[in-house]
């Protein structure tokens, strides 16, 4: 688990050992965005190679607004997915969670994906399309076409199960984060933004959670 604040897209200072194949999992952080709607997605997470469409998961904040953008790639279409109804307000320390489960047997296919923000649940979707997978790098907070938001993370954990509501709200209760950012660390996250401090790619390497 990482502690922190730690500026985004700086090495997470914890590796996943071994292969994550199960048919249920998730991951949760905090993150506190500083910039501003750009005109650019801002990469929260990223699983794919930047040579192919396929992106089964991927998460951006949405280049005209701090919505979340969620897509994943099908055997109908390598860009499905959906936008969160709330937006991670600027300024502010905003508790994500999302959780994965395939529910997919020998007669329909079934993908549940749950985004939850500051305990709550914002937005669920299951895709009854195939979902296409991956042996790509799982990157967090920057991918091979776009940076990541400016600003800071904190707490990220993966899960090996798919939280429930219940879970979501206890996590978010307590690790609520109310301390201010210092100006010393909103400089530094501004300085990675201008490329004054090298960006790094978050490799959590062998992520898989195929059947």
């Amino acid at each position: 688990m990482a502690t922190g604040p730690l500026i985004i897209s700086q090495t997470i200072p914890y590796s996943i050992a071994e292969s994550l194949r199960t048919r249920e999992w998730g991951f949760s952080f905090w993150i506190l965005s500083l910039d501003h709607p750009n005109g650019n997605f801002r990469t929260l997470f990223f699983k794919g190679n930047g040579n192919t469409n396929e992106r089964t998961p991927s998460a951006w904040l949405n280049q005209h607004n701090n919505k979340i953008i969620f897509r994943l790639s099908t055997m109908n279409s390598n860009d499905e997915g959906f936008e969160t109804n709330n937006e991670v307000v600027i300024g502010e320390w905003t508790h994500i969670a999302f959780t994965f489960q395939n529910k997919s047997d020998v007669n329909a296919s079934a993908y549940h994906v749950c985004i939850y923000m500051n305990g709550k649940l914002d937005t669920a979707l299951k895709f009854h399309d195939p979902v296409k997978y991956n042996n790509d790098t799982f990157m967090l907070f920057k991918d091979p076409s776009h940076a990541g938001p400016v600003g800071f993370y904190k707490d990220l954990i993966v899960w090996d199960h798919a939280l429930t509501a219940e879970h979501v709200m206890s996590l978010y209760s307590s690790t609520l984060v109310t301390a201010a950012v210092s100006d010393q660390q909103t400089m530094e996250a501004v300085q990675i933004s201008k490329g004054i401090i090298s960006n790094k790619m978050i490799h959590l390497h062998s992520f898989l959670y195929h059947l």
